[in-house]
């Protein structure tokens, strides 16, 4: 198999979506992907009772968890319906060694091929944690990872419905690890309907997309295989809540409507040309990952 990674880019040569080989040349990564699924089967197999047992966008079961706002969460912090019980299995899977090495690769191809978009996922989280005022020994989420949330789907058919993630950030990328398995030749493929794609994806591998904006599923596995999913995302509403001062726009309209219309609203009009130009094109990309010289890893 040619694990080369690829990129898809628009018109402009903007990259706005990768599948990613992470590399195993030695078979490390082979050991890595194992060690990741029998983690995950670690944790899930032990959690107790949850809120929705049944995954929305497919016939799985999964679990979310980490930093939120709105979809009914009224409050920006962690998700309100996992169990303590359950964080203390999601924080030991976190600090496997391989989920570990699984959710480091994830930033550091996150970095290289959207690194300005990176910054705004690690200012996002830093923010985050100046305007709650939580302790200076404050861990973020996923602990290495800079998304600020997480669902685990659990083997072993994972076949997501056609759907886009609304709540996610408009032009935030959404990583997607694939694991189990199955032939990637006969299924697993990612459907990239918009685009008329239908893309290989093997387990162990990662694939970056825009998933509020690009509708995306994938077709089922053979009837003696196993296949589930990891991704990590950030809630548009959590960069509105920081953008805004630790505070929804409608509290924000309500405490200081002349500083609303003055400043916010008129930002609006141009918000899709300040979202595209986060997007690296190819011939910038050395340039912009310059950008992120220096920048913390939360």
């Amino acid at each position: 198999m040619n694990r080369s990674s690829k990129v898809l880019c628009d018109k402009e040569d903007r990259i706005f979506a990768c599948l990613a080989h992470p590399p195993n040349e030695d078979g490390s990564w082979d050991v890595v992907h194992k060690g990741f699924q029998a983690a995950g089967e670690r944790m899930f197999t032990s959690l107790g009772p949850r809120k929705d047992e049944k995954e929305r966008r497919g016939e799985f079961e999964s679990i979310t968890w980490g930093l939120s706002i709105g979809q009914g969460q009224k409050v920006c912090g962690h998700m309100l319906d996992v169990s303590a019980y359950n964080q203390e299995l999601l924080d030991t899977f976190l600090l496997d060694p391989n989920v570990r090495r699984v959710i480091s690769t994830c930033n550091s191809m996150f970095r290289y091929y959207f690194p300005k978009l990176f910054g705004d996922y690690v200012d996002v989280l830093h923010y985050y944690h100046k305007l709650t005022g939580d302790p200076g020994d404050w861990v973020p989420p996923l602990y290495e990872g800079i998304w600020a949330a997480a669902s685990y789907n659990n083997p072993p058919n994972v076949m997501t419905f056609e759907h886009v993630d609304q709540a996610n950030k408009a032009n935030g990328i959404c990583p997607i690890f694939s694991f189990g398995d199955f032939n990637a030749k006969t299924g697993g493929h990612l459907v990239l309907r918009q685009l008329k794609l239908v893309i290989e994806f093997p387990p162990g591998c990662f694939i970056f997309i825009p998933s509020a904006t690009l509708i995306h599923g994938n077709i089922r596995i053979g009837k003696n295989e196993e296949r589930g999913s990891f991704t990590m995302f950030t809630a548009g509403g959590l960069f509105r809540w920081v953008a805004y001062g630790g505070q929804t726009e409608k509290e924000m309209k309500e405490r200081d409507g002349k500083r609303w219309y003055k400043d916010e609203e008129p930002k609006r009009a141009q918000a899709w040309v300040e979202s595209m130009s986060q997007f690296s094109t190819v011939s910038s990309l050395h340039t912009d990952r310059v950008y992120c010289n220096g920048r913390k890893e939360y």
